[in-house]
């Protein structure tokens, strides 16, 4: 069976995308639009599709049956609420929206008129996510108390990534490198550990003096579920006791010849 798609956003990443839709997964690009008159009609011709001028008339094409969202962060929720209305099915690159509210919003949108929606996170899709989650399902690293990731690479400083460019706009990305980079971890480590819980970590007592209202606040944080984490050990440090007979050592001195602070033992 082959899903007739239609690609909204024509850049780097929604050509990335095209060419994996060539390669055997059931898709076929029928249309493709953007803003930019001359991207349509490159990737029109590279892909053998059709240019249209809007999102509104790729959503009014009856042979188109869904969308490959690949355009700036800010038009990804109305996009999503546009094709769920259209009765189209929806694929859009990550990060799926900017905000929780939005977020909802658009997969309400979805599940109310009965079509697919899917987010692009493919890193859990590597050769090697995919290893590590083989073997953490086989317990081989035991019980994981720790994950952490790193993204190393020089395209922070690349002379393309001004604020002339969408991607180099705050408001695209009001996470940081969180937003576009960073989430990717996120997903990753969701599919290793498992979906993120809420959880009441702890609670904090706070002054009479600073706070008559509120005397106690509760705090909360996400883990995964079935991660615990653990405190970390407090040291504890004696200092030994004098020997019979003898005296202690002095705590401070200016003098040359004074006895230095005895040596503390730490547990």
């Amino acid at each position: 069976m082959t899903v007739r798609v239609a690609a909204v956003g024509t850049g780097r990443w929604g050509k990335t995308l095209a060419d994996a839709a060539g390669r055997g997964t059931g898709l076929s690009i029928v249309a493709c639009t953007s803003r930019s008159a001359e991207n349509r009609a490159t990737f029109a011709k590279t892909y053998g599709c059709r240019d249209l001028p809007t999102l509104d008339a790729v959503l009014a094409d009856r042979d188109v049956e869904a969308i490959i969202i690949t355009t700036p962060h800010t038009a990804h929720a109305d996009q999503v609420v546009a094709a769920a209305r259209a009765g189209k099915h929806v694929f859009v690159d990550k990060p799926f929206t900017l905000t929780v509210a939005d977020a909802r919003r658009a997969a309400e949108a979805c599940r109310g008129a009965g079509v697919v929606l899917a987010v692009g996170h493919q890193r859990r899709k590597q050769a090697a996510s995919r290893a590590l989650k083989r073997l953490v399902d086989e317990g081989a690293f035991g019980r994981v108390a720790q994950i952490e990731g790193n993204f190393s690479a020089d395209y922070g400083f690349s002379s393309t990534l001004t604020t002339q460019v969408w991607r180099g706009d705050r408001a695209e990305a009001p996470g940081g490198a969180m937003t576009n980079l960073g989430i990717h971890h996120v997903d990753t480590y969701q599919y290793l550990l498992g979906p993120i819980a809420p959880s009441r970590k702890s609670r904090s007592t706070t002054s009479r003096r600073s706070s008559s209202s509120s005397p106690r606040a509760a705090s909360a944080t996400s883990v995964p579920r079935g991660f615990t984490p653990t405190a970390p050990r407090r040291s504890r440090c004696t200092a030994p006791k004098p020997r019979p007979g003898t005296k202690p050592a002095a705590r401070s001195s200016s003098s040359p010849g004074a006895a230095r602070p005895s040596a503390r033992k730490c547990h």
